[in-house]
């Protein structure tokens, strides 16, 4: 089994009961700052083009484009909502020496899957803390030489993992 399907794997068998409640309280503060950092990319010339490229394809069922409340596929949603969440890069990052990243990266998708397969906040919380506390590993574990780093959203500064 590689690496990708363990972990897979173990994110598909977690249950919301199983979370620490500090990756519970990081997930939840890196979903609100990441539909902030949507917001405020909303008004930007590329989540207007990304909003309206989405506007052309319809979904059964239909993931939503956050600010226009466009019905679309779920790839499309994610693309929109993801050039949202991307366009001031404030949205959390991950640094150690050498190395970062935005875990929240995956948030748009997240989204988008868990409302085409009708699920609730608990199911958007699972994978975004599981997936931030294995980013925020991931630097450390391939290269402990560089150091660990820390991840926050603007505005904060908290770890997770």
């Amino acid at each position: 089994m590689t690496i990708v399907e363990q972990l897979s794997a173990y994110t598909a068998g977690l249950r919301y009961e199983e979370l620490p409640s500090d990756v519970v309280r990081q997930a939840k503060r890196l979903i609100v700052d990441t539909l902030g950092c949507a917001l405020g990319g909303a008004a930007s010339e590329p989540a207007k083009i990304a909003r309206d490229i989405a506007g052309t394809v319809t979904g059964v069922p239909p993931a939503t484009v956050m600010v226009s409340g466009r019905g679309t596929s779920p790839e499309l949603a994610a693309f929109a909502n993801g050039v949202m969440i991307r366009f001031l890069d404030f949205n959390d990052g991950y640094t150690s020496t050498g190395e970062s990243g935005h875990p929240s990266d995956s948030i748009a998708a997240v989204l988008a899957a868990a409302e085409m397969a009708g699920r609730g906040g608990k199911d958007v919380i699972i994978p975004t803390g599981s997936w931030n506390a294995a980013a925020s590993g991931f630097g450390s574990a391939v290269r402990p030489d560089r150091g660990a780093g820390g991840v926050g959203g603007a505005g904060q500064s908290a770890q997770c993992g």
